[in-house]
């Protein structure tokens, strides 16, 4: 405190850094002090919410039951949450609601401290909160949702809570988690597909360009009948059909997980629509299983060079085949002014043969300006180790970071015995850590001059190594941070399974 005498603390500053390092009942007996404490700490308390329970409890005339589901054995197998929302809602006032929920910036809403599976929620009486709140948004002030376990909630359920969590305040959106192929989870509307329509009306509303519309981007009455439940009535999902249909866009997203078709005259009006969202930094798409197969022939109309301005980060997951990478990686206005890119596929990074000549030469000449490559390669045992993909990947991109997983870590590779890649500072390898990957060491530091942080994650023990049998005939430029996680140390609350190995 002495260094500080001359720029004292103030008391919110304070408050905040005890908060900090408090617990939560710490933090409530804090705020219940004083009314000046209470008007700092409370706002701190409600930013970040894990469980939708919380704030709907605020709301008059709205009760939380547990249901309990038993096997034969009187097993408890699941628990049913029900949020069961009466008329008082809408006739009641809701002054103590809107104390709390503007203070609300970040939710998980289907997690919970006490389950972090997952709750299993299931709404009735959603007509209450529809004609409640006419159009206004639950949480006004939120910045981030993160959908995980959205999935174990009905379908009409998935619909409305994307309705009520997406506010023009919104940058953050996870709605990678929500499963909706239609095969398998019974889903004919897709909870994302408001998402994809409410910012189709906006840009086209505000733009004299022509913006592509999807009629399952509008879910019609009877498609929202074709999904209601024994205890959904008609009244819910007609006053529903209004909502999901007037849904404001937001429009200030920078960050966005969703899943989306790898059916190509599907995802480009799907991408199109995306790329209109002004401040996007960040896309992480996840394509669904498809039952008929996957697809052979791609559209390849080009999409509008104005597109993705400020998108610097694309993370593509389960990508069926080479073909749709292919397709993707040639859309430039989606990946030309990338810094950071992350892969993985089934068949992507599967063949040697079209690794490096179709796929790293491709993010080469699309992607000129990426730093930061994450690729999960299906490379089959003894094929191409990872050390040696690291090289060839940085012969070709030059790369600040580069994460590799899968297959083993191999010998490090003689015909770039003489090669160094000053450009790379941080190198992950996911894979397994044997005998060889310990003498690569020298190897690495000699190939790598500048490296500062090297990362190796065995998926098997590593084999006994005598570190004084390593020949060491260079030294690196700097101390390089050596992490593999220990295998069998107990895990830490919050934090991974490693020691730092060799510095």
């Amino acid at each position: 405190m002495t260094s500080n005498m001359g720029n004292p603390l103030l008391l919110p500053e304070i408050t905040q850094f005890i908060f900090s390092l408090s617990g939560n009942r710490e933090q409530l007996d804090l705020a219940y002090t004083c009314k000046q404490l209470f008007n700092s700490i409370t706002p701190l308390i409600w930013e970040n919410i894990r469980g939708v329970g919380i704030i709907m409890s605020l709301i008059p005339g709205v009760k939380i039951v547990k249901e309990y589901i038993e096997d034969e054995h009187g097993t408890v197998t699941k628990t049913l949450t029900h949020i069961l929302v009466d008329e008082t809602s809408f006739t009641e006032d809701w002054t103590r609601y809107w104390i709390y929920a503007p203070f609300v910036q970040h939710i998980a809403p289907f997690v919970s401290d006490d389950r972090s599976y997952g709750d299993n929620l299931h709404v009735h009486g959603w007509p209450f909160l529809f004609m409640k709140l006419n159009g206004d948004a639950l949480l006004p002030n939120l910045r981030s949702v993160d959908a995980v376990r959205q999935y174990m909630s009905p379908c009409f359920d998935q619909l409305a809570w994307v309705a009520l969590f997406s506010p023009p305040s919104l940058e953050k959106w996870y709605l990678g988690n929500i499963q909706w192929d239609k095969g398998s989870h019974d889903l004919p509307i897709r909870p994302f597909d408001l998402l994809l329509g409410a910012i189709s009306n906006y840009f086209s509303s505000n733009s004299s360009q022509i913006i592509p519309t999807r009629d399952e981007w509008y879910p019609s009455e009877q498609a929202l009948d074709s999904v209601a439940s024994d205890s959904l009535n008609s009244s819910e999902y007609e006053t529903g059909f209004y909502w999901f249909n007037e849904l404001s866009a937001p429009i200030n997203l920078q960050y966005l997980e969703i899943h989306l078709s790898p059916l190509t005259n599907v995802l480009w009006d799907e991408l199109h629509v995306l790329g209109y969202l002004p401040l996007l930094q960040g896309l992480h798409i996840r394509f669904a299983k498809m039952a008929g197969g996957v697809e052979e022939n791609f559209k390849k109309a080009p999409l509008p060079s104005d597109l993705f301005p400020s998108l610097k980060k694309l993370c593509l997951f389960m990508i069926p085949n080479v073909g749709l990478f292919e397709w993707v990686w040639g859309l430039k206005p989606l990946v030309s002014k990338l810094l950071s890119a992350q892969i993985e596929g089934w068949k992507v990074g599967s063949d040697i043969k079209t690794f490096t000549p179709i796929i790293v030469q491709l993010i080469h000449e699309n992607s000129p300006m990426l730093e930061v490559l994450d690729f999960d390669l299906k490379m089959n045992k003894g094929e191409l180790g990872l050390l040696e993909t690291a090289c060839e990947v940085l012969s070709t991109i030059q790369l600040k970071t580069l994460t590799l997983s899968g297959g083993e870590i191999g010998a490090f590779p003689p015909t770039y015995s003489k090669t160094t890649f000053p450009y790379l500072y941080h190198l992950r390898l996911q894979a397994e850590c044997h005998a060889a990957g310990c003498a690569t060491f020298p190897m690495i530091a000699k190939a790598f001059p500048n490296i500062e942080y090297l990362y190796i994650d065995p998926l098997s023990h590593p084999k006994p190594y005598n570190l004084s049998d390593m020949k060491i005939d260079h030294t690196a430029f700097q101390s390089i941070k050596i992490y593999i996680p220990a295998l069998g140390l107990p895990r830490k609350r919050g934090g991974e399974k490693q020691r730092r190995f060799i510095q």
